[in-house]
């Protein structure tokens, strides 16, 4: 007895099918985590996250797909006293600056050296640099187009702490703003419109 004509077997065509939706549904939690806990979170931890693995049974088969670990999530923390805003975390927040410094001007770090901190007053843009050397003051003023790069920098409780190429002028940088103090002891206050640090 014949059974007539033998039917083609679709089970790896059926795994298939299963594997790529399940590669998709896994993206998707990917995308929906990233989505949900980007930068929006007060914590200053960051950390890699697996994805959920996706398990299917197929005619007796047995698919499990993992998704790559997910990228640590960056979070930033942000407050804000009178109109000044101090941001502390990965990615640079103060307008018109990226990694390095501000995009315009001599407050921006060399080669590929990156920022530590970022300060933006009326009159002056800052860049607190680490490089190889160790940590270094890119100054600009914004009025004059005058750059300055000193080496000198230390870390204070309440920022940075630098020195100027004379040893007696010092530059004290900080969510507060840029205090510059002369050799003679004059103080020029600069008031802070955004600083950011690492």
């Amino acid at each position: 007895m014949e059974n007539g004509p033998r039917q083609p077997n679709h089970t790896p065509v059926v795994v298939l099918a299963v594997i790529v939706g399940l590669l998709i549904l896994a993206g998707a939690v990917a995308a929906a985590l990233l989505l949900t806990r980007g930068g929006h979170s007060s914590s200053s931890a960051a950390s890699a996250t697996p994805a959920p693995a996706a398990v299917s049974a197929v005619g007796g088969t047995t698919v499990t797909v993992s998704a790559a670990p997910m990228p640590a999530t960056v979070t930033t923390r942000t407050t804000t006293t009178g109109n000044v805003q101090t941001t502390s975390g990965n990615a640079p927040t103060v307008p018109g600056t990226d990694r390095q410094g501000f995009v315009t001007g001599d407050a921006r770090c060399q080669g590929i050296d990156e920022a530590q901190a970022l300060l933006s007053t009326s009159a002056s843009q800052v860049a607190i640099c680490s490089g190889p050397g160790g940590l270094y003051y890119r100054g600009y003023r914004t009025a004059s187009g005058h750059g300055i790069t000193l080496s000198a920098v230390s870390r204070s409780s309440a920022g940075y702490v630098v020195r100027g190429s004379d040893h007696a002028t010092v530059y004290t940088v900080g969510p507060a703003g840029l205090l510059i103090t002369t050799r003679d002891g004059v103080q020029h206050p600069e008031a802070a419109l955004a600083y950011w640090s690492r």
